[in-house]
């Protein structure tokens, strides 16, 4: 297999494809401890060591754009790397890593399950779910079923 160097997309281009209706995904090469630290809003953790394992799961389109990133210190190249050589036709590198991105001020993140609680919080909001208070909720409780 020949391999091919991965393509680089600045901080506002990827920006642009997450704004944008096209089906893509962005991975955290990182270890888990330094993404919880801080990432791109609605990124993936996938650690570089965990790439072989989970990558046919999380993206099973090879022609799906994939995106990969670090702290700019080369373990997106590598990972890049790996994906080319398991048949994954269209992945790039942010070019800067996550330094880059927040230094354009970008959408970034600290902290486990962030993208969950902001989903729900979302849904929440624009759904208008309704809230019941703590006294309410514990009145149910000691009413008797009907």
């Amino acid at each position: 297999m020949i391999f091919t160097m991965p393509n680089q997309i600045s901080c506002r281009d990827l920006a642009a494809l997450m704004a944008s209706e096209t089906l893509y995904a962005v991975f955290d090469v990182r270890e888990r401890g330094e993404f919880n630290l801080g990432q791109i809003s609605n990124a993936t953790s996938l650690p570089r060591s965990q790439i072989e394992f989970r990558i046919a799961e999380l993206v099973p389109d090879r022609r799906i754009p994939i995106v990969v990133y670090d702290e700019g210190e080369g373990r997106a190249g590598l990972a890049a790397r790996t994906l080319g050589e398991f048949g994954y036709e269209n992945v790039s590198i942010l070019d800067g890593g996550l330094p880059e991105w927040r230094k354009e001020k970008l959408p970034a993140v600290s902290g486990v399950n962030v993208p969950s609680k902001a989903f729900g919080e979302r849904v929440h909001h624009e759904r208008t779910i309704p809230e019941i208070s703590r006294k309410n909720l514990e009145a149910c409780r000691s009413e008797p079923p009907t």
